[in-house]
Order: C-alpha cells, then structure tokens, then sequence
C-alpha cells in the first residue's frame, strides 16, 4: 500500500496540484475500472491495473479534473494500484462530473455490465486459455433509480473468438445470459443485484 508521503513526494511535479483534484481522479477513475478493463486485450489478467489508461479515459479525467493528460497520466502511475485495490470510494459529488463531460467520451456514471469478465463456462474453449470475454456491445439504457430517472449504458459480452472455435458462443447480460435462443437468469446464491435489467435497455432499483 502505497503511503500519502509516497503519493505526495511523486505528484510534486505537476504544478499547481491541488488535493481536491486529487481526490477527485481517485473516485472518477475507481467508478471507471470496468470501463478500463474493458479496452484491455484478451490476455489482460483484470487484477493487476494496466500501465496505461486509454485514450477515452485519458480525455475524460482531464476534463473533468482540469489537469493536462501528461498529468492524469503520472496521477495513474502513481496510485492506480490503490485505485485498483479498491482503496477509494466513489463520492456522490462525482454525479455533476459526469453529466457535464461524459457526451464527448461515451461515458456515464451509470454503466451496467454483466457479472463476468472471463466465460464461466468451464468447457468453454476461451474459458480454458484465461482469455477474457472479447466482444462487446454497449447500448444507451435507461436507470430508474430510487432518486430519479437517469441516463445509463449497458455493456453487453460475448464469448467469440476467430482464434478460439470452440467458444460457447453465449452472450453475458448484466442480469441474464443467452445461449442460442434461450434466455436464462444468473443464480445468485446470496442475493439478488441492487440493480435489475427488466428490458434490453431499462433497468431498476431493486
């Protein structure tokens, strides 16, 4: 665990830093960690954070913190293990953030994707060479939330590969799987998600 004298001696080259701008790249980018993953290649192992954020999200923290890229980039080499560890918390000030930049760069606060980044299926050809599921489809959805109605996306994988034939070919919701023409809900043996997908693009508050 990296220590605040660490983060405070590697940030302080960027000029005119301030710990509000800090803080806020922490929460934006640990609300941001499927979307990273999801620009990853297949042999990408989602426990150890990536070098290099993409382009996107690049973009997006640098509008959003009003730092340079160069700066978000050193930011993420500095903290992205404890961003990745789960060490901050995604603060309900971040809301207002993205409204005002998410449009340019695809993104949005409320971003659902399904359960699994590597096919569960044990026989599953993709399964079995640790690659992670590589096709995605993201869709603009509706969040009916117990504050309000907002705008969201849902992310969508499928489990395909020219390189891997014998994949499974099925297709991961947030909610439910579909394999062929059948539906079939995910068995949560603790409890249900805070969030149910009711339709391809709606989802509510559970």
């Amino acid at each position: 665990m990296i220590t605040l004298k660490h983060v405070a001696d590697s940030l302080s080259g960027i000029p005119g830093l301030m710990l509000e701008a800090t803080l806020i790249f922490t929460s934006l980018a640990t609300s941001l960690k499927d979307d990273i993953i999801l620009t990853q290649p297949a042999t990408y192992s989602i426990h150890n954070p990536p070098l290099f954020l993409p382009p996107s999200i690049v973009a997006f923290l640098s509008t959003a913190c009003i730092l340079s890229p160069a700066s978000v980039e050193m930011c993420w080499s500095v903290m992205k293990s404890s961003i990745w560890a789960g060490n901050f918390t995604v603060s309900e000030r971040m809301k207002g953030l993205f409204e005002m930049h998410r449009h340019p760069h695809g993104l949005t606060q409320h971003t659902f994707y399904p359960p699994f980044k590597m096919c569960p299926n044990s026989t599953c050809d993709r399964t079995r060479k640790g690659l992670l599921l590589g096709k995605a489809e993201q869709c603009k959805a509706v969040y009916f939330s117990h504050s309000g109605t907002v705008p969201a996306y849902s992310v969508q994988l499928y489990c395909e590969s020219a390189k891997s034939p014998s994949a499974c070919k099925t297709t991961y919701h947030t909610n439910y799987k579909v394999i062929s023409d059948r539906r079939i809900y995910y068995n949560y043996t603790t409890a249900l998600l805070n969030v149910v997908q009711i339709a391809d693009h709606y989802f509510v508050d559970y």
